[in-house]
C-alpha cells in the first residue's frame, strides 16, 4: 500500500479491493491512500456468507467449563461432517490455542509458533485438507483459502465485529453449507437456587472489557444476526432477517421453520453475483466509451510528460506521507497487542506467562526488577512537548480516548474520559529495549542521527529527552517515542 497515495495523482482510474471495510471506515481509508472525496464510487458485495449458518452456542458455567463445552461441540461437528470437514477454533489467547490443540488433537497456529517456513507448513496442512482440526489466534488471518472448512468456532472474548466477519469468513469457501459458531458462557449471580439468575452483559460493561458496541449487539440481539452484520459491515439497512437462499441464523431458525434451499435458489444467487460483477466492470469502462484506441493513445502520449513532471515534484513527500499513515495504523495494532498481559514476558518470548494474569509490576521473571526500575526512571524523566500526546499515557491525542476532536481543530479533554492504553507505551518500549539491548541501541542511534541528534548509547537522559520531542506523524501530532515504538517492534520481531 506504500505507493497508493501517490498513484492518485496519476489521474487514471484506480480500483481498490479490500476484504472487510465498514462504511464508517471509508473516510479513514480515503485519508490513508489520499483519495479525494469527489469522484470516488464505492461498490460493495455482501460480507455475510449466505451458505454459512451463524450461531451463538451458550453453555452454563455452573454445569460445564469452556473446555468441556468446546470438546463436546467439536466432537459433534466431527461426527456431522466426517474427516473431510475441517474445523478451526479461534481462541482469544495463545495459551488457550495451545491447550485446546492438545485436547482436540489438532494443529495450533499463532504468531510465535515457529519460523516462517514452519508457519507455512501448518497453513498448507489446512489449505490442502491434510488435518481436520486447527486452533488459532487472530494471527491466522487474510490469505487463508481452504475450501473444505465446514465449521469456525470462536471461544473466549471476541472484541471487534470486523475481525469476526473476516475470521468466520474462512468457513464455506466452496459455497457448501457451513457453520460459524461463537461459544458463549451463561453466567449467574445470586445465592440459593431460587435466587440464582442468568446475567446478561450490558453494552457499557462490554465496552469496559474492550468489546465494541457492534460486536456486543451481534452477541446479544434478539433478532437476526445478519441484520447486525449487514448494517455494520456493508451499510445495508433494509434487511429484516435471513432471506431465501440464506442458511438461517440461530435466531431466525428458532423463530420459523427452516426453509429448504432449492437448486434454483442457489443458481439465482450465483447469477446475481455474476450480474453484479458485470455491472461493476461496465461502470469502470464508462469513462472510455466513444474514444477510439488511436485517439486514446494520442491523448495519453501528449499528456504523459506533463503528468510525469507534476508527479516528480512532491512524489517523495507523498510516499513519505503514505508510509507514515501506515505506520500509525501499525502503531495502533501494536498497542492493542501489547495492552494485554506482562510486557516483559511478551518481550522475552515467555508466551506461556504473557496471559497468566500478571502485569509487569508483579512479574517474577529474571531481570523484571531491572525493567521496572527503568520504566520508573523513564516516567520521571520524560517531558512530553506540548501537543505531542496525552501527558498521562504519551499516546497521540487523536488516538487517546481521554481526548476528542474539536470542531475548530485540535483536541479537548473528555470529562470522565480515560486513557485506554495507560502505561502501555513506556512499558512496552522499555521491555523491547531491554530484551534487544544491542540491536535497540543501534536502532536508537540511527533514528536519532536521522533527526540531527548524536547519541553515544550511554546517556539515558539524552535518549529520554529525545523521545519526548514533538513530531508530525501520519496526520497526527505525536512524539518520537510513539514513532520509535513501531521501528523497535520490527527490531524485536527479527530476533
Amino acid at each position: 500500500m506504500l505507493g497508493l497515495k501517490g498513484l492518485v495523482e496519476t489521474e487514471t482510474q484506480l480500483v481498490y479491493l479490500t476484504a472487510t471495510l465498514r462504511p464508517s471506515d471509508e473516510a479513514e481509508f480515503g485519508r490513508l491512500v489520499g483519495l479525494p472525496r469527489e469522484g470516488v464510487r464505492w461498490f460493495r458485495g455482501t460480507t455475510t456468507r449466505r451458505n454459512v449458518q451463524y450461531q451463538i452456542r451458550r453453555y452454563k458455567t455452573e454445569e460445564e467449563s469452556e473446555e468441556d463445552a468446546l470438546a463436546a461441540l467439536a466432537e459433534e461437528k466431527k461426527q456431522k461432517y466426517g474427516k473431510q470437514g475441517q474445523i478451526i477454533v479461534y481462541c482469544d489467547t495463545v495459551k488457550k490455542a495451545v491447550q485446546y490443540a492438545k485436547m482436540l488433537e489438532g494443529l495450533c497456529y499463532h504468531r510465535g509458533v515457529g519460523s516462517q517456513e514452519e508457519k507455512k507448513a501448518i497453513v498448507r496442512q489446512l489449505t490442502e485438507g491434510r488435518h481436520q482440526v486447527f486452533t488459532a489466534t487472530n494471527a491466522l488471518g487474510l490469505g487463508v483459502d481452504a475450501p473444505t472448512i465446514r465449521v469456525v468456532i470462536h471461544v473466549g472474548t471476541v472484541r471487534r465485529l470486523r475481525d469476526y466477519a473476516q475470521e468466520s469468513g474462512r468457513a464455506g469457501r466452496d459455497r457448501e453449507k457451513s457453520e460459524a459458531i461463537i461459544l458463549k458462557p451463561i453466567r449467574y449471580q445470586g445465592r440459593g437456587r431460587k435466587q440464582r439468575r442468568a446475567v446478561e452483559e450490558t453494552a457499557e460493561q462490554a465496552e469496559m472489557r474492550g468489546i465494541e458496541r457492534a460486536m456486543w449487539e451481534f452477541l446479544e440481539t434478539a433478532g437476526c444476526v445478519r441484520v447486525v452484520l449487514d448494517r455494520e459491515m456493508d451499510g445495508r439497512t433494509d434487511r429484516k432477517g435471513c432471506e431465501d437462499g440464506d442458511e438461517r441464523c440461530y435466531r431466525c431458525e428458532a423463530a420459523a421453520p427452516v426453509a429448504m434451499e432449492t437448486v434454483r435458489q442457489k443458481q439465482k444467487w450465483r447469477e446475481e453475483e455474476d450480474r453484479r460483477l458485470v455491472e461493476i466492470l461496465d461502470e469502470q469502462e464508462t469513462e472510455g466509451q466513444g474514444m477510439s484506441p488511436d485517439l486514446r493513445a494520442d491523448v495519453e502520449v501528449k499528456t504523459y510528460r506533463t503528468r510525469a513532471r507534476r508527479r516528480k515534484h512532491g512524489w517523495d513527500v507523498r510516499i513519505e506521507q503514505s508510509e507514515e499513515a501506515l505506520e500509525v495504523e501499525r502503531f495502533k495494532e501494536i498497542l492493542e497487542e501489547w495492552a494485554t498481559g506482562c510486557m516483559w514476558c511478551r518481550a522475552t518470548g515467555e508466551e506461556k506467562r504473557v496471559y497468566s494474569g500478571h502485569r509487569l509490576e508483579e512479574c517474577m521473571e529474571e531481570d523484571s526488577g531491572v525493567v521496572r526500575q527503568t520504566v520508573e526512571r523513564v516516567r520521571r524523566k520524560i517531558r512530553w512537548e506540548k501537543y505531542s500526546g496525552c501527558f498521562d499515557c504519551g499516546i497521540p491525542q487523536g488516538i487517546c480516548k481521554r481526548y476528542r476532536a474539536k470542531v475548530d481543530g485540535g483536541y479537548e479533554r473528555v470529562q470522565g474520559g480515560s486513557c485506554q492504553f495507560l502505561g502501555v507505551l513506556i512499558e512496552s518500549v522499555v521491555s523491547m529495549w531491554g530484551a534487544n539491548s544491542s540491536e535497540a541501541e543501534v536502532f536508537f542511534q540511527e533514528r536519532m542521527r536521522q533527526r540531527g541528534v548524536e547519541w553515544d548509547g550511554l546517556d539515558e537522559g539524552e535518549l529520554v529527552k529525545w523521545m519526548g520531542r514533538k513530531v508530525r506523524w501520519g496526520g497526527f501530532e505525536s512524539n518520537e517515542m510513539c514513532r520509535a515504538m513501531v521501528g523497535l517492534y520490527k527490531v524485536h520481531n527479527k530476533n
